[in-house]
Order: structure tokens, then sequence, then C-alpha cells
């Protein structure tokens, strides 16, 4: 965050709403006030909680941090100001899957996703058994249209060993991309969840 400096002291509450709203689009996000003392311009090029060695640490609680149960279960934001509520159009959308899929599928999806989505796709993350090993899952984690490598995992984080996937979407139609999301399970040959 830059320019907080320019908030007068009775322009408090303009902040921590701006802060609830970034809770609300991205409750894992870690803000960095640049004004602040201790603020260290390294920590905006780091991957942070996002990094390979820090995933494989946590990644239960990385996968949780969006998810749209932890939103429920969320304190209720601080009541809106005029001026920063203008992101209506995103939602966050999650999805189970209790097969396993191929590798060369989860690819098409994501190319298929990232094509038609675009910019409007703001975030997925998730855990994926793939059928050539469902014992190691694939990390995957993708910000708009940087798809960051994925990372295999030597086990899954808890007993639970289904497909996990959350979006973060801007704009798109979400009975469009619900219906898209299934198709990944929808193969032939495939059980239905």
């Amino acid at each position: 965050m830059t320019k907080s400096d320019l908030l007068a002291h009775e322009q408090a509450g303009r902040r921590e709403a701006l802060d609830g709203l970034i809770a609300r689009i991205n409750p894992g996000a870690h803000v960095v006030d640049v004004q602040a003392p201790l603020a260290q311009p390294e920590t905006l090029l780091s991957a942070g909680s996002y990094g390979a060695t820090e995933r494989g640490s946590n990644v239960a609680a990385w996968l949780a941090a969006e998810s749209p149960l932890s939103r429920a279960f969320a304190k209720p934001a601080a009541a809106p100001v005029a001026g920063l509520a203008r992101h209506s159009g995103i939602y966050t959308k999650s999805m189970v899957m209790a097969e396993p899929v191929s590798a060369a599928d989860l690819v098409t999806f994501i190319d298929i996703l990232r094509r038609a989505a675009g910019q409007r796709l703001l975030r997925m993350k998730g855990l994926v058994a793939l059928l050539d090993d469902p014992e190691r899952p694939m990390l995957i984690h993708l910000v708009q249209d940087i798809f960051h490598p994925p990372v295999r995992l030597e086990h899954w984080p808890r007993v639970d060993r289904r497909t996990r996937l959350v979006l973060i979407a801007d704009g798109i139609d979400e009975a469009a991309l619900d219906s898209f999301l299934k198709t990944l399970e929808r193969k032939p040959g495939r059980k239905r969840a």
C-alpha cells in the first residue's frame, strides 16, 4: 500500500474500510504499507506464503485461506465506505473431485480456462490428485496469466485425498464457470462425484 501518509487522522475509517475490502477480496493477502517504519522493499518481491518451501509446510492452511467456508465464518467486514465498493463482480468458486485426473486433462483444462477468462481469472490454487501417482498431490497456483511452476508434494496434508481447486474470478458468469469446472471430472470412464 502506498500513500497512506496522505490520509488525515479523521480519515482513519476509510483506511479500516479499505483493509476490510482487501480482506474480503483476498483473505490471504499480506498488506505491506510502504509508509510503515519497518516496511522492507524485499517483502514486495518475495514469494512469501506462496513459495514452494512455505507452501509445503502448511498446504492445508494455504488452501483454506480463501475458501467460501472460511469467508462464511469470518468476522463481518466493516460497513462500506463510499468509493471503495468497486469489486462487486468478484467471487470465489470451489471444486472438489473424488477421482484423480490425468496430467494431460489438467493442463488442457488450465490452458482453456486461462485463454477464455484472461485477466478475469484473478487466482486459482489447489491440490490435484493425478492418475500417475494419486498419493502425491500436485500443488498448483495461478495468478491471472502467471502460472507458477507446479509442485509435487510427497504426501497429502490430510487424510482426505480429493482434488480441491479454489478460483477467484471477476465478472465471469458463475454458472458458465461452474459448468466448465465440471468438465474436468466428466471424462469417459470416470465416475462422477
